[in-house]
This record gives structure tokens, sequence and C-alpha cells, in this order.
């Protein structure tokens, strides 16, 4: 589409002079984020850029609901959530599962690390509900093992992408609020 072009290039074209620190969102960014990434996913026809939203959006929520940082996100491991999916859907609190495989804050030597997490928050983000969207997505592709946030041919995605996604959004929102009356 048009929109995703558009900030796929100017992202290469800030790359390595565009320095941005990690800090974090609050809760009322996120939902504006989370609302416009899923009002494009919705909008998108199947096929990979609809498939990178998507994953864009699960790695958002997850990232945000475990207060993970930088790429620790893109730890999630495919066949962990898919063994894992069912956990939690009949318990007297809702909930699922965010399996990562490696090296994880700071530790040293692989290691796997099952966060749970409740499967709506109590501010509306709705990490279950994209977990079982990318398992569909990742299992129609044909891919049941390896890394969950993958590119159409099965290889890692870089982040630069997903960063890309979630900039641009955040972009378009800011500007619509600066074409706002009081």
């Amino acid at each position: 589409s048009e929109w995703f072009k558009r900030f796929d290039k100017g992202l290469k074209k800030r790359m390595g002079q565009d320095v941005r620190s990690q800090l974090g969102f609050s809760i009322q960014v996120m939902k504006v984020m989370m609302r416009r990434l899923e009002q494009l996913w919705l909008g998108l026809p199947p096929g990979e850029e609809r498939d990178d939203v998507l994953g864009a959006i699960t790695y958002a929520v997850i990232s945000y609901c475990n207060a993970l940082r930088g790429n620790e996100g893109f730890k999630l491991d495919l066949g962990g959530l898919r063994k894992h999916l069912s956990r939690g859907l009949m318990h007297r609190t809702p909930h699922c599962v965010a399996p990562l495989l490696g090296r994880f804050k700071g530790e040293d030597g692989e290691r796997y690390h099952l966060l749970m997490m409740v499967a709506v928050t109590s501010s509306g983000l709705e990490p279950r509900k994209w977990i079982d969207l990318l398992v569909a997505c990742r299992e129609r592709q044909g891919l049941f093992q390896g890394p969950a946030f993958v590119d159409s041919q099965g290889r890692e995605i870089g982040s630069g992408k997903y960063e890309s996604l979630i900039l641009g959004v955040l972009q378009d929102h800011q500007r619509w609020e600066g074409e706002q009356d009081e």
C-alpha cells in the first residue's frame, strides 16, 4: 500500500542518523498506537504487508505487557506459542503465554522463559487475541517452529520493519492531533 511504502522509505533515509531513546509509552499512547495499527491491518488485503502489520501489533503488545525493551520481544518462539496456546483459556483468570528463547535481560547462557499475561488487560489491550492471530497466520504460511516474527519467506524479520510501522502510525496520529481544534 502507499502508506506502507511511504514510511518504509522514510525509515531508510533516517537509518544511522536518527537516535531515539528507549523510553516507555504511556498506556494512552499505547492504546492509540494499537487502535491505529489495527485499523491499518483491517484495511489491508491478505498478503505480506498485512502479515507484517500483524507481526508489529503482536510484537508491540507482548513487549508492552511484559516490559520488554529493544529486541527482547523478537525472541518469541513460535513452537512454544503453539505448544502453550490452549493454556489459560479455561482458567478463572484467562491468560496466555509468551515463550522467549535465548539470552534475556543480561543473562549468560541460552534459556527458555515463559512469560504469563492476562488475555485482556484492565486497560483493554488484548495480547491473547493477537497471539492467536499470529499463530494462525504462521500456520497458514506453513511455519510451525522457529522465531515467531518472520518475513514472507520465513526468515527472521529485522526490527526496522516494525519500527517503521510503529513510528508511522504514531507520526500519523501526531499530525492528526495537530490538525484538530482545541
